[in-house]
């Protein structure tokens, strides 16, 4: 193989691997940023449907008293069918995430997130109540 073309395929992949280790620092950082003070403040979880050149996204965010937007997750939905159940899933899923992140840091603490927020969507609205039979807090 031709050295300046493996010197650009190499070139690339250090690229590549700069930028997938960064978002993985970010992705980290923001989840730390949210729990920290989460038992005093509380956590406000919130997200919103989205598409992008024809491809169907959920966006999962989540507010702290040190981070007022952290993205948690970005689904695509391509192919899934949107209701109720599927999207209290998704936001059920990352809320037990950011409390099994929690209770390794503060052993015996319980019930950061206080407060899930969505628009009007029906479907959505539904998952919201979902997600309200599942914790009771």
């Amino acid at each position: 193989m031709n050295e300046a073309i493996l010197g650009k395929l190499v070139d690339y992949w250090m690229f590549v691997s700069y930028i997938a280790n960064t978002f993985l620092f970010v992705l980290l950082y923001h989840k730390e940023t949210l729990i920290r003070n989460a038992n005093m403040f509380g956590l406000s979880i919130f997200g919103d449907g989205a598409t992008i050149k024809k491809t169907p996204m959920i966006n999962i965010m989540c507010a702290g008293v040190h981070n007022p937007a952290a993205v948690l997750d970005v689904v695509d939905t391509t192919g899934k069918k949107k209701d109720s159940f599927y999207l209290a899933g998704l936001f059920l899923k990352q809320v037990d995430v950011l409390e099994t992140k929690f209770k390794l840091k503060y052993p015996g603490a319980h019930g950061i997130v206080d407060l899930a927020i969505f628009d009007g969507a029906q479907s959505i609205q539904n998952a919201g109540v979902l997600m309200g039979r599942h914790y009771k807090k």
